[in-house]
């Protein structure tokens, strides 16, 4: 006896009916503009709305999930409250609580984001700047590492791109950015260090392509300097191949050659994963943090302050970033130069 296949019944649901401004206004027994002007804003300079008649406009409107069409809107020449934000970056932890701080200011002045992520791919970008450009957007955010050289591959993508931010240094003509000051944060890690008696402070980071190490450096020489201390080449170490995530094979080799062979007291890292891999690795070979070799991060990432012992380091302020970002972009003739530079936090725990 064959066996038939049986059949079970699939419900297939209908789309929900869109909810127009028409509708709202006939619900709330209200003209077509006095709606437009409570939900849009667009209902014209004549439209009067009283109090009682926008809180039940408003009320009815959520009530029917009423949702703005944002194409119609643009066509009328109404703002689309959006902004488009690129991440092009390796330092995924870090750009992602900007990303975040951004959207939460963004939000608290009624904009929404559009967000895309590219990884040194030209024509991805350029598809993103144009998917973006056809959505009407009111301003674009450029969450790039700072790779030596890399303006001159978006030169020619931003040739017609306004009001766009950079992070770190504007990378095109006009373009506006806004930077957190590295020399300074390394400056106070540095000095911290220095201030606990610290003689022989080794230095981890990433990549020399990185522009942000030349800034970070500047700072940490300085404080050197101002001690009297000894400037030495062999007191930095670049891993191999070059990461901001730390390998165990780069974690080792950090501590054959700033522990082992430049007797270094104290280590500051590029970021608090090279910290935390350090503070662990130091303490598997029976050595004290901070008291054989202090430990500093940077970036303040939730890691940094559960490790054992918790990590000294640095805050870059995403929420003083964020709303530097969106003022340069609301209001872009307000900030003279167009770059503006957040001041960093020292964040002082057990390891330095």
């Amino acid at each position: 006896m064959s066996r038939g296949i049986r059949v079970t019944s699939i419900e297939v649901s209908t789309p929900e009916k869109v909810t127009r401004l028409v509708d709202v206004a006939a619900r709330a027994g209200v003209s077509r503009a006095t709606a437009a002007q409570v939900l849009n804003q667009s209902g014209g300079v004549s439209v009067r709305v009283g109090a009682d008649t926008r809180a039940r406009v408003l009320a009815i409107a959520k009530e029917m999930n009423y949702r703005p069409n944002r194409i119609a809107q643009q066509l009328k020449g109404i703002r689309s409250k959006t902004l488009g934000v690129i991440l092009d970056t390796v330092n995924i932890p870090v750009m992602y609580q900007r990303l975040a701080a951004l959207e939460r200011r963004a939000s608290a002045r009624g904009f929404r984001l559009m967000i895309g992520q590219v990884h040194q791919d030209p024509e991805v970008m350029a598809a993103y700047l144009h998917d973006f450009g056809s959505r009407g957007i009111e301003g674009l955010v450029c969450l790039f590492d700072l790779i030596r050289g890399y303006e001159k591959t978006l030169q020619p993508l931003f040739a017609d791109v306004s009001n766009v931010v950079f992070h770190g240094k504007a990378m095109v003509q006009g373009g506006m950015c806004v930077r957190v000051d590295g020399r300074q944060g390394s400056y106070m890690l540095a000095r911290r260090l220095i201030e606990r008696g610290c003689q022989r402070i080794g230095w981890e980071f990433w990549s020399p392509d990185d522009e942000m190490g030349d800034v970070r450096r500047s700072g940490y020489e300085q404080a050197l300097r101002e001690a009297g201390l000894a400037l030495s080449e062999r007191l930095l170490f670049y891993p191999e191949p070059r990461t901001q995530k730390p390998t165990p094979l780069g974690i080792e080799q950090a501590l054959r050659h700033l522990v082992d062979r430049e007797k270094c007291d104290a280590i500051m890292c590029s970021n608090d994963l090279w910290a935390v891999g350090l503070v662990q690795a130091l303490k598997a070979r029976g050595l004290s943090v901070p008291g054989d070799v202090a430990v500093t991060g940077y970036d303040n990432l939730d890691v940094s302050a559960i490790v054992d012992p918790a990590v000294t380091t640095i805050d870059q302020n995403h929420e003083a970033y964020a709303e530097a970002v969106l003022e340069l972009i609301v209001n872009p003739g307000t900030r003279g130069s167009g770059v503006v530079t957040v001041v960093p936090e020292l964040v002082v725990r057990q390891t330095a």
